[in-house]
């Protein structure tokens, strides 16, 4: 009788697994077999059914640089030229050493008719920036945590170690190791704010007028399909954007800021 009760409570058990974990395994395979169909699909020639594919994926919630640099090339080979720049943009934003998306994302410039070339920075902005952008947030995070491992073992040869000399060094080095994971933390909390809000917006519309107001009549410009302009908020069915432009009066380039659709524009 004690066999037969122990043997219930097992299945029980197993039961309630089932019930509380199978979903979630099936929901996990599920993004899965969609990102598979949409390779397939792509191998196949088959880029409007990738495309729709690589959508269904997204619309899960799942996002990676590999799902969305195939998206793109999947809509490169479909000549969408924004939706490939923002998905390679995308790409890039999680995983800044993707050489594939890098290359593609160069070549698809190449078709936009706005060549709205960024001023350069002073070299030690830019190689700072380089820096801190050459890492994802996951990649920062984890060398913090080597840091702090690292420390650990400092603090272990101050506490341990007999000879002045090594605990001089396990000293100032935990303390040096400490200062260099909390700089890694921080790089980390940067990268990740970037990953989700760049700043950035691509142009959709084959023709984008930017407005000095709001539904205003004075177009300040025009823009064109693949620009990338700064996006700075929406206001109701605006976009604040701002882009660098040549002011022929004053002989240098300035900020130009204006509105246009948010139907005309997709955030990266």
């Amino acid at each position: 009788m004690r066999a037969i009760r122990s043997t219930y409570i097992q299945i029980s058990l197993l039961a309630l697994w089932g019930l509380l974990f199978l979903p979630q395994l099936a929901q996990a395979a599920e993004p899965e077999a969609l990102f598979e169909a949409a390779n397939e699909a792509y191998i196949a020639g088959d880029y409007p059914q990738a495309v729709a594919l690589y959508d269904s994926v997204q619309a899960l919630g799942y996002h990676s640089a590999h799902l969305y640099f195939n998206l793109g090339n999947a809509h490169y080979k479909l000549s969408h030229l924004a939706p490939a720049l923002l998905n390679y943009e995308r790409c890039l934003q999680l995983d800044p050493t993707h050489e594939d998306a890098a290359y593609n994302l160069r070549l698809a410039r190449l078709r936009v008719v706005d060549k709205l070339e960024p001023v350069p920075d002073f070299f030690l902005t830019q190689w700072i920036r380089d820096f801190v952008n050459g890492q994802s947030s996951a990649t920062w995070g984890w060398i913090a945590i080597g840091l702090l491992w690292l420390a650990l073992g400092a603090g272990a040869l101050l506490l341990w170690a007999g000879a002045p000399q090594l605990r001089r060094v396990g000293f100032f080095g935990g303390i040096a190791l400490v200062l260099l994971a909390f700089v890694a933390t921080g790089l980390s909390l940067h990268r990740r704010s970037l990953e989700q809000d760049s700043g950035w917006g691509i142009i959709f519309s084959s023709n984008a007028y930017v407005k000095e107001a709001p539904a205003g009549q004075t177009d300040l410009t025009i823009l064109h399909e693949g620009a990338k302009v700064r996006y700075l908020d929406q206001q109701g069915d605006w976009v604040k954007i701002s882009l660098k432009v040549q002011d022929n009066q004053l002989g240098e380039v300035v900020d130009l800021v204006g509105f246009v659709p948010t139907t005309a524009i997709r955030k990266i």
